[in-house]
């Protein structure tokens, strides 16, 4: 069985080049440690990385078409003008990382961990935003949307203040359920003091 670690350990170039040679072959990179790498340029599309590690590290203009990523660990990683379609994001960390200029078409961010994540000029069609805390998660107001996307109500009621009309409008979410977000984080919820009071008074048998 071939070790694809190995081969990607002869660099990015090397890599790229057998994976042009065997373009059917379905690259399995699980639950390795990248932490460091400079990796700009990658061929990922289609690549198993369940659980892997890529901390700190550089995938500017990668290809990771409808990677599997569920598990991975991205913090402080850079992405931008990457193409991410499709990709499979379900529980991995995002943190600090940047998707700017970012291809995020049906990208699937499902329980995602999303803090301080730069999102400046992405573009997103059928993205999914299930169940993620969009509350410090930076450039929302600057996305380029080709579509509709999904924000799941999960996510919706985990913010602390409203996101950016021009996104949800972006979106596609309707101008009265924006207004009913609008609501859920701005508007207090009021409480009325009520006393009662009951008196029986003493009766002949």
């Amino acid at each position: 069985m071939t070790n694809h670690f190995n081969i990607l350990q002869k660099g990015v170039k090397y890599w790229n080049e057998w994976r042009q040679s065997y373009p059917e072959t379905q690259p399995s990179l699980v639950n390795a440690n990248f932490k460091g790498y400079n990796l700009e340029g990658i061929d990922f599309f289609n690549t198993r990385l369940k659980g892997s590690k890529f901390i700190d590290c550089n995938l500017r203009n990668s290809n990771l078409y409808q990677a599997e990523c569920y598990l991975c660990l991205f913090q402080n990683t850079v992405f931008d003008k990457s193409d991410m379609s499709g990709a499979k994001l379900h529980n991995a960390d995002l943190s600090n990382s940047s998707l700017r200029h970012t291809k995020l078409y049906r990208v699937d961010f499902i329980n995602t961990v999303l803090h301080q994540t730069d999102f400046t000029n992405s573009l997103c069609d059928t993205t999914a935003f299930s169940n993620v805390d969009l509350n410090s998660a930076i450039g929302m107001d600057s996305i380029n949307h080709g579509g509709p996307s999904n924000i799941d109500i999960s996510t919706i009621y985990r913010l602390k203040e409203p996101l950016p009309r021009i996104f949800l409008k972006g979106a596609g979410v309707p101008d009265n359920f924006i207004d009913y977000i609008v609501s859920l984080t701005t508007i207090p919820v009021n409480f009325f003091n009520c006393f009662i009071s009951y008196n029986e008074n003493d009766e002949n048998f």
